[in-house]
């Protein structure tokens, strides 16, 4: 998390964070070659982080704080958003979907494809406290400021 630029923490009563989102220019992410879709690098911003613990699920605390990167990152002047995130909700039982991408699709993302029409994504593996290793397929969402704001219903913020 030292890696985010600008960061929105929750944390409770006695010290434990609860949710969190964050990011940071797209140019300052480790993958942004991968995403050639995007039309200027340098006004890009990549959202690294967006979580909560299932305590407060349902709280849209988690929703709050990506809305609150996003529009800080507008306000910054960052036009183009990347972020990617679970396929699927559960690395153990694939049945179950990312709430999460119902939530992204909500504010404007959509999937974010290569020249050929290709999803882009990004191959995760893990290692369990286990030793068991774990892998999923995540892929990359896009949007634009301006289609972000016409989801959230807000004209602008200039």
């Amino acid at each position: 998390m030292s890696e985010l630029r600008d960061c929105f923490i929750a944390i409770d009563e006695i010290n434990h964070v609860v949710a969190l989102a964050g990011g940071k220019p797209l140019y300052a992410y480790d993958e942004w070659e991968k995403l050639k879709s995007v039309r200027d690098v340098g006004r890009a911003y990549h959202i690294s982080e967006v979580g909560r613990i299932s305590a407060t699920r349902g709280s849209r605390i988690s929703s709050f704080f990506f809305e609150l990167t996003m529009l800080k990152a507008i306000w910054a002047g960052y036009q183009e958003f990347t972020l990617n995130t679970a396929e699927v909700g559960d690395l153990f039982d694939k049945e179950i979907p990312n709430e999460a991408r119902k939530m992204y699709e909500g504010h404007g993302f959509y999937l974010l494809r290569d020249g050929s029409g290709e999803v882009i994504g990004r191959l995760y593996k893990q290692r369990r406290a286990d030793n068991h290793l774990v892998s999923d397929w995540r892929p990359y969402y896009y949007t634009t400021s301006k289609d972000f704001l016409k989801a959230m219903e807000l004209r602008s913020l200039g």
